[in-house]
């Protein structure tokens, strides 16, 4: 889930998932969701996760400008 301080304002977002390592990043995929613009949060649930490791998620409108990002560690047992 994302939530922001004001309305999204756009009707559409790309969510980018890239995997951290020591040697830099890569990016996994890049997905786009409909969002309602009047709103200030949205879910996005098709994200699945193959590898245990750290990913970067980034959120950013079809400008390219970024709303918000963050980090998450996945480990598989």
């Amino acid at each position: 889930m994302l939530k922001t301080a004001q309305p999204i304002g756009v009707g559409s977002v790309d969510v980018r998932l890239e995997r951290e390592s020591l040697d830099g990043s890569e990016i996994i995929d890049t997905m786009p969701y409909d969002v309602s613009p009047d709103k200030n949060y949205f879910y996005f649930d098709k994200i699945t996760f193959y590898k245990s490791g750290d990913y970067k998620v980034t959120v950013f409108k079809k400008d390219g400008t970024v709303l918000s990002s963050g980090k998450v560690r996945i480990e598989f047992e």
